[in-house]
């Protein structure tokens, strides 16, 4: 049963730092808070409404793309089996999320694709490039699997500094097929890697600061440790304006009730947060792609210098706790900002 609970704890502070950054980047933060607690539930797509950041689209029947069309960095769009979403020569589809086409979906390009830096497609139906129209530009990871086909002869095609591209199905485009050939030192991660063993110091103190603080049940002071005061400052009052009640007590007093719920003392929080060591696992350069709502997380600051998306892993020492039986998420992620000399951490 502790274990469980441990394992809960764990969670809860992970997403306890997902909505902070979710109420960051909403233009209704209130409601963000309230509504960060559940998952969002799958939507259909109609292939014209405005997708937004966090949600899940399906499309379930065929579309066509006439305008700009943007799947923004955090939202997931699934074509399912049997489905064509169409990008006619008028239109863009520009892809900062994941987008998955199932076995059976076909994608046809005759407008303009472009995948950004941090995006994901997975191809496991057809993605048709019409000949001498199409315009692509892959900036993400794009994968071909097994089973999967990439076919046509676009106008232009082009690959990021960033692009990841893996071909485990059938590659039928020369542009790309050449490409690969000549441009693989371009293709992997490794502008990921080029950062300074002291940022990656700096970025993992910082994290565990806030890891160590919210694990002993104080989330409030977790968050003043990686946010500017003047952003947590403007929570505080949204907090206080919608609810009536303090920032401090609202993260403090949900994360201590969720944590009596599944009984942990404030015993058991210090012997699992000095059991806890978060390790940073990887660096990818995002200076260019911050959005305009992490900037403005950032406004009087100072300059941003840096920025990276950082990978994390966490490891338990079971030495301290016996905690064997928990399965760690190595797949964490989140954003961290050099600005004004100082380092701040956006999500979790």
């Amino acid at each position: 049963m502790f274990k469980k609970a441990a394992a809960l704890l764990l969670s809860a502070v992970i997403m306890v730092g997902a909505s902070t950054v979710s109420f960051a980047e909403s233009a209704t933060q209130t409601v963000a808070v309230e509504q960060e607690y559940g998952a969002s539930a799958t939507k259909t797509w109609d292939g014209k409404s405005e997708m937004k950041a966090g949600q899940k689209y399906v499309l379930k029947k065929s579309v066509t793309i006439s305008t700009k069309v943007t799947l923004p960095k955090g939202a997931t769009l699934t074509l399912n089996k049997g489905v064509k979403l169409g990008i006619s020569a008028k239109g863009t589809f520009n892809v900062k999320g994941k987008l998955a086409i199932k076995s059976g979906a076909t994608l046809t390009v005759t407008g303009k694709l472009v995948t950004y830096s941090g995006s994901t497609v997975s191809d496991s139906g057809t993605i048709k490039l019409t000949s001498k129209k199409a315009s692509v530009t892959i900036g993400g990871t794009f994968t071909i699997n097994k089973g999967g086909k990439l076919t046509g002869a676009p106008k232009s095609l082009k690959l990021g500094t960033k692009a990841k591209v893996t071909v485990n199905g059938t590659n039928s485009c020369k542009k790309l097929q050449e490409l690969l050939a000549t441009e693989t030192e371009d293709v992997p991660v490794s502008d990921d890697t080029k950062d300074s063993d002291a940022d990656k110091a700096e970025i993992e103190k910082l994290i565990n600061t806030y890891m160590k603080q919210a694990l002993i049940g104080d989330i409030y002071g977790a968050i003043c440790a990686i946010y500017p005061k003047s952003y947590v400052d403007k929570m505080d009052k949204e907090i206080q304006d919608a609810f009536g009640t303090t920032l401090e007590e609202f993260y403090n007093g949900f994360f201590m009730e969720l944590m009596k719920a599944n009984g942990i003392s404030e015993d058991d929080l210090k012997k699992i947060a000095d059991s806890v060591n978060m390790k940073v696992t990887k660096l990818t350069d995002c200076t260019g792609d911050l959005s305009d709502n992490q900037k403005e997380v950032l406004d009087g600051c100072g300059k941003i210098t840096k920025a990276y998306k950082v990978m994390v892993s966490t490891d338990v020492d079971d030495s301290v706790l016996d905690m064997s039986g928990i399965t760690v998420d190595d797949s964490t992620e989140f954003t961290a900002v050099y600005a004004g000399g100082n380092w701040y951490i956006i999500g979790i």
